[in-house]
């Protein structure tokens, strides 16, 4: 998803003040929509963090296709859905991915290491599911997603819906409110 930048608005001969509060809204329905995601999937039975770090060789390839990659790992797993992003790490400035997904099942993390053949990855379920452990959580994910260090964020565009029924109401019902 590209939002318009300032200066886009600017060229398309949007006054100076319309195109700030424009650029505004932008990005804060972007942020809420990446929240409310973050939100359902946690709230899922089988919902993990996900850490996709990159072996040396791998770091020179295009980033489309490390997304391309981990993206293949988490359908072969049969993911409900998920919100990645990609982060440099503080210490060595170092690619990697941060992923939250949902699944079906509870994941076996030997299939990780038999599928994804780029880098390493760490993988923990999410656990607390109360209101207080899920509002930690969300706040955490969405600003590890959001930080000035993550340039992008990918999700899955067309969910593979379970055979739980009402699931994907939840999921994806937009006149749910936070």
């Amino acid at each position: 998803y590209k939002m318009k930048t300032l200066k886009q608005r600017l060229d398309e001969n949007q006054e100076p003040q319309k195109a700030i509060i424009n650029t505004i809204k932008s990005h804060e329905k972007f942020y809420t929509r990446i929240r409310r995601r973050v939100k359902r999937i946690i709230q899922q039975e089988h919902s993990y963090f996900m850490t996709f770090t990159l072996k040396d060789e791998a770091l020179n390839l295009h980033q489309r296709t490390h997304v391309k990659k981990i993206t293949e790992t988490l359908a072969s797993l049969s993911v409900i859905d998920y919100v990645l992003n990609n982060d440099y790490g503080d210490k060595y400035n170092r690619l990697h991915y941060h992923c939250v997904a949902c699944f079906d099942f509870q994941l076996d993390y030997t299939t990780f290491y038999e599928v994804y053949k780029y880098g390493a990855v760490n993988c923990r379920a999410i656990i607390k599911k109360d209101l207080k452990s899920i509002t930690e959580y969300l706040l955490k994910l969405t600003n590890h997603a959001l930080k000035k260090t993550s340039a992008k964020i990918w999700r899955k565009r067309m969910p593979k819906y379970p055979k739980i029924e009402g699931l994907k109401e939840l999921l994806y019902d937009d006149t749910s409110r936070d």
